[in-house]
C-alpha cells in the first residue's frame, strides 16, 4: 500500500453579483460583474506523506490573493484543522473575471473576510477527511505546435523599419503588447523582430489515483485567464481554467480535477487560432463571451491525448516540503518622477484608463496610468520586501508555490534545472508580489514599470527554486 494520501473537495465561492467589483485592468469598482457567465469554486487537495505530515492546497478561482488574505486565511484554518499554517497553501488560477482581492468597497471586505473564511475551513475539513492511499503518475504534452501554439508571449520587439543590418532584441526601441490582432506599432515606420521570449507550451498532468475514491488530476498549464467578454462586459466567470476543470471531469468519470496556472506573467491564451486553422474552435478577433469555453475544449482534448498516451508511473511515494524566505532588493529609481505621477493618478482614480488620461501619460512621460501607480508604491515601499519560497515533493514530481507573476522564461529554467522527472509550477499562490518580468522583458512593457523589484530578481527567485527542490531530491 502507498505511503502516500490524498483527498479532495470543492466549494461553491460564487458571490451575489450585487456590488462585486472583477478583478484585473486598474480600478475595479468601475467594473462591477453584471451576471454570472460561470460558477467560481475553490478545489481543496489534501495531501499525507509517510510521517503524518499532512498539508492542503486550496486553488480558488481568483486572480490570486493578497499577502494580508493568506494570513488570515491561513490562521482560521489552521485553527480549524490543527495543521500548522506553513503547511496550507492558497493561491488562485488568474481568472480577471472573478471578485477583486484588493477592492476597497465594503461589499469585497463582507465577501472577503466574512463569506469567504468558514467556506474554505469547510473545504479543508472536508478534504482531510476523505485521505486515501494513492499513487502518483506524471506526464507531458505540447499543446498545438510550432508557430501554432495555445498560447504566445504578448510582448514584441519593433526596430526602424529602414535599418539595413539585422539588430539584436535588445537594440529595438519601439516595443509593444500583442494581443492576437495585428501588431500595434506603426509597420510603416517599424518593422517586427520578435518576442522578448519563447513561449511554455507545455501541458502537465500529475494523477493521483487513489483506492476505492475518485482519483485527483493536477493539470499545469501557463496562459493568462484574462478577462471573458472584454474589459467592457462584466461578467464574473472562471475563465478557461474553470470549464478546462468540468470538461476534464466529464471526459472522465471517477477523477477530480485541479488546475494550476504556471508561469504565465507574459503568456496570453491564443486568440487568432482560427486563422492558424486549427479545428473545432473559432476566436475571431478577440476573447470573448464564449472564447474561453472553446479554449478549453482545446486543452481539454490535449489533456485526454496525453492520458490515452499513458503517464508515467511514480517509483517514489515521497511527500517532503521545503520552505524559506527569499529577500527582494526594490526599485527606487524612479522616485524623483513621484510629483508628476500624482498629478496623473489623482484623475485616474476618479475616471479610469480613458483617452484623455492616456493623453496626459504621454504629455508627462508615463507609459501608462498603471506606471504612476507603481511609482507611487515604490516611494512608499522599503528598502527590500520579504518573498515566501514554498516547494512539496509528490513522489517524482516537484510543485513550487510561487507569490507572484512568473514569466515563462523563469518556469523554463525551473523546469529544465529541476532535479524531478516533472516539475509543475502554481503561480499567483501563497501571497501576491506583483510582476517578475526576467531580464529578456522588453523595456516598455507594462510589467517592468509595474514590479517594485529590481531587474534581476527573477532570475535569482528561479535559482533559489530549483536549489529548494535539489534539498527535496
Amino acid at each position: 500500500m502507498s505511503a502516500l494520501f490524498a483527498g479532495f473537495a470543492r466549494e461553491n465561492i460564487t458571490p451575489a453579483i450585487g456590488g462585486i467589483p472583477l478583478a484585473g485592468y486598474g480600478i475595479t469598482h468601475l467594473r462591477p460583474a453584471a451576471r454570472v457567465l460561470d460558477p467560481i469554486y475553490v478545489n481543496t487537495v489534501a495531501l499525507q506523506g509517510a510521517s503524518g505530515e499532512r498539508f492542503v492546497l486550496l486553488t480558488l478561482d481568483m486572480i490570486s490573493l493578497k499577502n494580508e488574505l493568506i494570513g488570515e486565511y491561513r490562521a482560521a484554518i489552521s485553527g480549524s484543522t490543527g495543521l500548522p499554517e506553513d503547511h496550507i497553501f492558497l493561491g488562485g488560477t488568474h481568472t480577471h473575471s472573478a471578485p477583486d482581492h484588493k477592492s476597497p468597497l465594503e461589499t469585497m471586505r463582507v465577501y472577503l473576510h466574512e463569506y469567504l473564511p468558514p467556506i474554505l475551513i469547510r473545504a479543508a475539513r472536508r478534504a482531510l477527511a476523505d485521505l486515501k492511499p494513492a499513487a502518483v503518475s506524471y506526464g507531458s504534452i505540447e499543446v498545438g505546435r510550432p508557430g501554432m501554439r495555445l498560447n504566445f508571449v504578448r510582448h514584441y520587439l519593433m526596430t526602424d523599419r529602414d535599418r539595413k543590418d539585422d539588430p539584436a532584441p535588445e537594440d529595438a526601441y519601439e516595443a509593444g503588447d500583442n494581443y492576437g490582432e495585428e501588431y500595434s506599432s506603426d509597420l510603416e515606420k517599424y518593422r517586427f523582430i520578435g518576442h522578448e521570449e519563447p513561449e511554455d507550451p507545455e501541458l502537465q498532468l500529475v494523477k493521483l489515483s487513489r483506492e476505492d475514491a475518485d482519483d485527483i488530476l493536477f493539470i499545469n498549464f501557463q496562459a493568462h485567464a484574462t478577462i471573458t467578454g472584454g474589459r467592457l462586459k462584466p461578467n464574473l466567470s472562471a475563465d478557461y481554467p474553470g470549464v478546462l476543470v468540468r470538461e476534464a471531469e466529464t471526459l472522465l468519470p471517477g477523477t477530480r480535477a485541479v488546475y494550476l496556472q504556471g508561469a504565465a506573467g507574459n503568456l496570453n491564451p491564443a486568440t487568432r487560432i482560427e486563422e492558424e486553422s486549427i479545428p473545432g474552435i473559432t476566436f475571431g478577433k478577440g476573447y470573448g463571451d464564449e472564447t474561453h469555453r472553446a479554449y478549453a475544449h482545446i486543452l481539454a482534448s490535449h489533456v485526454m491525448k496525453l492520458l490515452e498516451k499513458g503517464l508515467t508511473p511514480s517509483v517514489s511515494d515521497e511527500l517532503a516540503f521545503a520552505t524559506e524566505s527569499f529577500t527582494g532588493e526594490l526599485d527606487h529609481t524612479t522616485d524623483a518622477l513621484l510629483p508628476l505621477a500624482e498629478e496623473v493618478w489623482a484623475i485616474y482614480k476618479d475616471e479610469g484608463n480613458t483617452p484623455r488620461i492616456r493623453a496626459l501619460c504621454k504629455e508627462k512621460g508615463f507609459y501608462s496610468p498603471y506606471q504612476c501607480g507603481s511609482i507611487r508604491r515604490r516611494a512608499q515601499a522599503g528598502l527590500t520586501r520579504e518573498i515566501e519560497l514554498n516547494v512539496l515533493r509528490l513522489g517524482d514530481c516537484g510543485l513550487i508555490m510561487a507569490p507572484y507573476e512568473m514569466f515563462c522564461g523563469s518556469g523554463k529554467y525551473i523546469k529544465e534545472h529541476s532535479p524531478f522527472a516533472l516539475t509543475l509550477i502554481k503561480a499567483y499562490s501563497c501571497g501576491y508580489h506583483s510582476y517578475m518580468p526576467t531580464k529578456n522583458a522588453t523595456p516598455a512593457c507594462y510589467e517592468r514599470h509595474q514590479t517594485p523589484f529590481v531587474l534581476g530578481t527573477a532570475e535569482k527567485l528561479a535559482e533559489e527554486y530549483v536549489k529548494l527542490l535539489e534539498t527535496l531530491a
